[in-house]
């Protein structure tokens, strides 16, 4: 969630942030598949919840601070994030996860297609 909200404050420039919008770039997956020949496109969605209490949150917050911190150069490249503000939202971050009401949801989406005549 927190990426989200960090991607959507820079998408404010003109050519806003490709990263910004998670609905975009599934309609893309879903329109890129179709484009180069699959069929029968299917797809299952997974909620998984990391949020305070919740069993998952601990090694889920780890996966989720790791992650953010390994996009830093995407971030660099697509926005006009600097290293020091990266580090401030990353420790606001950290500190938000950490609060007893924390809420964490990662929606997971498995994808399954098949080519007619094979894999070309």
């Amino acid at each position: 969630m927190r990426t989200q909200t960090l991607l959507a404050q820079h998408e404010e420039r003109q050519e806003g942030s490709e990263l910004a919008s998670i609905p975009l770039q599934h309609t893309r997956l879903f329109e890129h598949l179709h484009d180069i020949g699959y069929c029968g496109v299917e797809e299952q969605r997974m909620m998984l919840d990391f949020s305070a209490g919740i069993l998952y949150q601990a090694s889920m917050r780890t996966n989720a601070e790791s992650f953010f911190y390994q996009l830093a150069p995407v971030f660099y490249q697509t926005t006009d994030l600097t290293p020091t503000s990266f580090e401030e939202i990353f420790e606001q971050m950290r500190a938000e996860m950490s609060a007893p009401t924390f809420k964490g949801f990662w929606t997971l989406s498995r994808m399954h297609a098949y080519k007619p005549g094979g894999v070309q």
